[in-house]
């Protein structure tokens, strides 16, 4: 527009219109100086802004380094202590899983009260924070994480791998009675899934299920009867819950119009007789809709 102008002024003949035209360039020329001087205020307040959420993120951060390093030394004074106290233990391998088990504790209590520091300093509804594993959770703890809105997902498949370890020599009867707790989340009002600890477990969802289910271990022993879960909900924890838990509820998880096509055929159905979940097979496989599998006739 200013080019132009320029150049209407250059062919006018005329003084006086050559005037009017030096004028309303002068009044063009000061709209587009304010409206300059007005965008750079703004795009100043925009990085202000920027700066200060960078610093408060910054600061954050360096509190919850702080309370995992809080944690790691709570950590390491009950490897001390469980190093004092387990001083007559016969095997190496048994003082290995005891460190371990309390170190699980500590984390996941650690992690607890790490998600109730950080809700109070900035609240934030449905987040979803989830302990993986979480194979020696008391009551208490479950109680504290339905009050935080805390999932976790179970890994019941150790009932069947290890389970007869833990009830022998790592854990001892009522504690490895109460391996994944799956029933009492539930009555706690936890929303949990289940999982195979690939590849330290084979990836194999059904007797994944069966695990939560029947809680057999490999001697044949039913390790945690008051802990078992009814069919329905071991496929909600490795379906609907599951994608639930990572924010894909809406995409995947269930059987409906406008979600993904990624579903398998299974050879009975699994709710009926849940004693012989495990006999259950896949008889195809179904993903994006299209078949990539199917047993042969």
């Amino acid at each position: 527009m200013i080019r132009l102008i320029e150049e209407k002024i250059k062919a006018e003949g005329d003084e006086a219109q050559r005037q009017e035209l030096q004028s309303k360039l002068g009044l063009l020329r000061d709209e587009l100086s304010k409206d300059r001087a007005a965008l750079e205020a703004e795009v100043a307040a925009l990085r202000s802004e920027l700066t200060a959420q960078q610093d408060t993120f910054t600061a954050e951060l360096d509190q919850m380094r702080q309370r995992a390093e809080n944690a790691e030394r709570e950590a390491q004074t009950l490897r001390e202590q469980a190093g004092k106290s387990e001083e007559d233990a016969k095997a190496k391998g048994f003082e290995e899983q005891m460190r371990r088990d309390q170190e699980k504790e500590a984390h996941a209590q650690a992690i607890r009260d790490a998600v109730a520091a950080a809700l109070e300093a900035n609240p934030r509804a449905d987040h979803r924070h989830t302990i993986i594993h979480g194979q020696a959770l008391r009551d208490d703890q479950l109680q504290q994480m339905a009050q935080l809105g805390i999932t976790v997902s179970f890994f019941p498949a150790h009932v069947h791998f290890w389970g007869d370890r833990h009830y022998d020599t790592f854990l001892g009867p009522e504690r490895a009675e109460r391996i994944s707790p799956c029933a009492s989340a539930e009555r706690y009002g936890v929303r949990y899934t289940i999982h195979n600890d690939a590849s330290v477990t084979p990836t194999r969802p059904i007797h994944l299920a069966h695990c939560a289910v029947n809680r057999i271990t490999a001697g044949g022993r039913r390790l945690g009867e008051a802990q078992r879960i009814s069919a329905l909900s071991a496929l909600r924890a490795q379906t609907i819950d599951a994608a639930w838990q990572v924010f894909q509820e809406d995409t995947r998880g269930s059987i409906e119009p406008g979600k993904l096509a990624d579903l398998a055929v299974l050879s009975r159905n699994p709710l009926e007789d849940p004693d012989c979940i495990e006999t259950t097979k896949v008889t195809r496989t179904i993903r994006r809709g299209q078949v990539v599998w199917a047993q042969e006739q």
